[in-house]
């Protein structure tokens, strides 16, 4: 099965993700369904030094694994309709958003790192962020004229990699909101801003910190892919 690599001609077509949501009058629904934005793959806010700027396909930069996107548009389902305090809560949701490529072929690499590429052909899905984990529901399209053929292995790996990749989201999403509840003092709003940026910060770690990578996912999709497709001749 050929897939296509990405690069920055990608598009995110949509997606459907769990956030925060204040229905009418002001009730606050901690899960509720937001469908995300289109955006192209060449928007500024992501993880560029994961962009192979010197490997290309069809002109344009390909993408490493694990690039992450930020700053996503989202809207929630409206029902029930929204409330006054829903403004502040969505764009909380969308400074914190992200979409990170999972798929990549391990022996395809650029900078030491696997190329990211479509599940089949021109189609893939991004690991969304999503509460109270990520998840990968979610539609993106890749038009170019590059492909590759993952192995059996691949697959395994990138399923592999982004359950440890949600589980750390999940763990370090907690341990953020844990040392927020520490920390609060009389001021909603500053306990809030706190807690999303400790968030953030812990969220954004495993991109930031290569060897959080080095010591996490990378081993773990290098040993699933061993075991799937076998010890290299």
């Amino acid at each position: 099965m050929s897939s296509n690599f990405h690069n920055t001609r990608g598009m995110h077509l949509n997606g459907l993700e769990i956030h925060e949501y204040v229905a009418a009058p002001e009730v606050s629904i901690k899960y509720h369904p937001h469908a995300s934005g289109q955006f192209w793959f060449m928007q500024p806010m992501a993880t560029l030094w994961k962009k192979a700027d010197r490997v290309t396909a069809d002109a344009r930069a390909m993408l490493q694994q694990g690039y992450d996107f930020y700053i996503i548009p989202h809207c929630p389902v409206p029902l029930p309709p929204p409330g006054p305090g829903e403004a502040a809560v969505l764009a909380k949701v969308i400074v914190n958003s992200g979409s990170k490529l999972q798929m990549a072929v391990l022996s395809v690499t650029s900078g030491g790192n696997p190329l990211a590429c479509c599940i089949s052909n021109m189609l893939s899905a991004n690991q969304n962020c999503s509460d109270p984990f990520d998840v990968d529901v979610n539609l993106v399209l890749n038009l170019n004229s590059v492909v590759t053929t993952p192995t059996a292995g691949d697959y395994a790996a990138a399923i592999a990699s982004g359950l440890v990749d949600k589980a750390m989201g999940a763990a370090f999403g907690w341990a953020a909101g844990k040392a927020a509840d520490r920390a609060k003092g009389k001021s909603k709003v500053v306990d809030e801003l706190l807690e999303d940026t400790l968030k953030q910060v812990w969220r954004r770690a495993p991109d930031v910190i290569k060897s959080i990578e080095q010591y996490t996912t990378t081993p773990v999709a290098e040993f699933v892919k061993q075991m799937v497709d076998g010890s290299p001749s």
